[in-house]
């Protein structure tokens, strides 16, 4: 995420003439701002699989930011008959082993397989892991996401 901010902070410098050197520094404080205010996140689209081969497609709608409400998709991508038991919800892993989970996201059935997720808040910088867990046909399938939020 780092290298987004300095190419882009590298893009204005060459797009500024040498001359307008109160606009480059202009440009450096914007740049320092955006990126501690976290204002850019990139949106996500991925597909994670599982031992057993079967997959699952997470699509974020809004950017994931910290301390700001998000929503996303997960579609399950195999032939689903009946979700029983369906668990979506994030996860944080901390530094020294402490792990924890956030409040309970809004999840909303759009079709059989395609589920709406909303509410889902990272309350903080670090390690974050998506889980969905779910039972179709007696068997139980379970994904992990990884992201990593600045």
């Amino acid at each position: 995420m780092i290298f987004i901010y300095f190419k882009l902070l590298y893009i204005a410098f060459k797009l500024i003439n040498d001359e307008d050197r109160e606009l480059k520094r202009l440009s450096v404080v914007l740049m320092a701002l955006l990126y501690s205010l976290n204002v850019w996140s990139a949106p996500l689209k991925e597909t994670t699989c599982n031992e057993k081969g079967a997959c699952v497609e997470i699509e974020s709608i809004t950017d994931f930011v910290v301390k700001k409400e998000s929503s996303f998709y997960v579609t399950l991508l195999d032939n689903v008959e009946s979700v029983q038991d369906l668990k979506i919800y994030l996860w944080m892993i901390m530094p020294g082993g402490h792990e924890h989970g956030t409040a309970p996201l809004k999840i909303t059935a759009l079709e059989a397989n395609k589920f709406l997720c909303e509410k889902a808040l990272f309350v903080m910088k670090g390690k974050w892991q998506i889980k969905v867990e779910y039972k179709n046909k007696g068997q139980e399938y379970k994904f992990v996401q990884n992201l990593i939020l600045e």
